[in-house]
């Protein structure tokens, strides 16, 4: 089960780090028993014509089956989820580790010649195994982008945004049902 967080999340700064179409991420702060720990925090965005309906219930269902798949995954290259919190919008807020080196994209064009045919090599074998580990545990990821990879302080590629990831038996019974 994923832990309730809420009120032990501070942000840093006063603007998201990142944007895109469904949601923002912003740099915070956990207190931790053992002290602060920087976090990346995910909150869906809302707008106006969402707010009732079918809009906002799909966007309900979206976090849901995110929550669901990041309480079962657990592997060096899947960035590790700690909880959730509230306080970001209508919607439960996913809590994961930072990626001090950011996204796969900003990495390699920040890193440019200076990343080694070795270093390059590393990051597609932890890629690929954070892949296997989601198909051997019947998930399809579904918008493996470069900014959906992000590296960890010690190089590490990890996965992440499993937003869009569908479980395998839910095509099944999409694929049946039809």
């Amino acid at each position: 089960m994923l832990k309730d967080l809420i009120g032990s999340i501070t942000k840093v700064g006063n603007y998201p780090v990142a944007r895109g179409g469904f949601g923002e991420i912003w740099k915070c702060t956990h207190d931790t028993d053992l002290g602060p720990i920087m976090v990346a925090l995910k909150s869906l965005l809302t707008y106006a014509s969402d707010e009732v309906g079918e809009a906002m219930e799909k966007k309900t269902k979206r976090i849901r089956r995110e929550f669901k798949i990041c309480l079962r995954l657990k592997h060096p290259n899947i960035l590790p989820v700690h909880g959730y919190t509230s306080g970001f919008g209508p919607f439960m807020a996913i809590v994961s580790s930072w990626a001090d080196n950011g996204d796969l994209t900003t990495y390699l064009e920040r890193e440019d010649t200076s990343l080694s045919v070795v270093k390059r090599f590393q990051i597609l074998r932890d890629i690929a195994a954070g892949l296997q580990y989601l198909h051997t545990n019947d998930v399809i990821h579904g918008d493996l982008t470069g900014p959906n990879v992000l590296i960890l302080g010690d190089g590490t590629a990890c996965l992440a945004d499993f937003g869009l990831s569908l479980l395998y038996s839910d095509i099944l019974s999409i694929s049946q049902a039809s």
